[in-house]
């Protein structure tokens, strides 16, 4: 499914990209992995995954519609999408994004700071010379998932400085930072295919809930994940005292090992701290119950799809979407 959503999207992807001034369009191809610094076209292993276009596309089909009828759309949440991780890059230092160095580490913070914004304005506009109700209806929702997301993020920020984080607090975070693109990806299929507001907000809250699953099983990856193949360094969200749902759930457990953790959080870890970190942040609880709340997000997502009356293939290929934001190496 991502393979197709891939196929599908990519070409007007690239179109899309090829309509930039030609020193932005340089770099976010860069980004994308399409060709090195000197413009050079590179392999296609170590890309993207498509993960929100497929979401889209599949969603138009389990709406009832023609999938091409979704691909503007597609396109507009894979240039947020994609942006929005080269700002995410330079929030958290981290220098490598799928086995690649990434671009603010190579051309400065600056670069990348600039490029993803020029691929939210790019978003917007591949938008709105879509047709309706994608170009007024659809853009409106795409301006409330950039603000929702740009929230999430800053207060991502504030709660890793801060001393009373709790579980909900970490979950809501991810259902903005993450799950409000998703939300609209499936929002925009579901509307691209016609569907009423009732179904498109069904749509909307599947994917809010597979953001937050994604979200789990990222934070749950960035603390046990193997660098060779997620391509980030191995404890990097630990090394960086990150305050994600694993960590918040040992922090806040009363348990021996989440105190522990408490103390060692207070300073900067040492790559021995950080192994010392992952052996806490597991023994006080924080790996369960981020699995149990992955699986409880889960079994709500299926509700939410088959409220949506979704057409049974599609909606299928949605829930194994799902699993994969579960079960997913990287």
């Amino acid at each position: 499914m991502l393979a197709w959503a891939h196929a599908s999207v990519e070409p007007e992807l690239r179109r899309t990209v090829d309509s930039l001034a030609a020193t932005i369009r340089h770099l976010v191809g860069q980004h994308q992995g399409w060709w090195d610094a000197t413009g050079t076209p590179t392999p296609a292993a170590g890309r993207g995954k498509f993960l929100r276009p497929a979401v889209v596309l599949l969603s138009c089909q389990a709406a009832g519609g023609d999938p091409e009828l979704a691909i503007p759309a597609a396109v507009a949440v894979e240039l947020l999408h994609s942006g929005s991780l080269l700002h995410d890059d330079v929030i958290d230092r981290d220098d490598t994004r799928h086995g690649r160095p990434t671009l603010w580490t190579t051309l400065g913070p600056s670069a990348a700071i600039l490029t993803g914004t020029s691929m939210f304005y790019l978003a917007l506009q591949t938008l709105r010379s879509a047709g309706e109700p994608l170009a007024t209806r659809g853009v409106d929702l795409l301006l409330g998932a950039l603000q929702t997301g740009l929230d999430g993020g800053y207060t991502e920020t504030v709660l890793d400085s801060a001393s009373n984080t709790t579980v909900e607090h970490v979950i809501e975070v991810s259902a903005a930072k993450t799950g409000a693109l998703l939300s609209v990806s499936c929002a925009l299929g579901a509307m691209a295919a016609g569907a009423d507001p009732r179904r498109v907000e069904r749509y909307y809250a599947f994917g809010r809930r597979l953001g937050i699953v994604f979200q789990n099983t990222d934070d749950l990856l960035g603390i046990w994940g193997d660098p060779a193949v997620t391509g980030k360094p191995a404890g990097s969200d630990l090394r960086n005292r990150r305050r994600t749902l694993p960590v918040t759930a040992a922090l806040t457990s009363d348990h021996p090992a989440g105190r522990e953790l408490a103390v060692l959080y207070q300073k900067e870890l040492d790559e021995a701290a950080a192994d010392k970190a992952t052996v806490l942040v597991e023994a006080a609880g924080g790996r369960a119950l981020t699995e149990e709340e992955t699986r409880r997000q889960v079994q709500a997502a299926l509700g939410d799809l088959d409220a949506a009356e979704a057409a049974t293939k599609p909606c299928g290929d949605l829930a194994t979407l799902l699993d994969f934001a579960v079960l997913r190496d990287h």
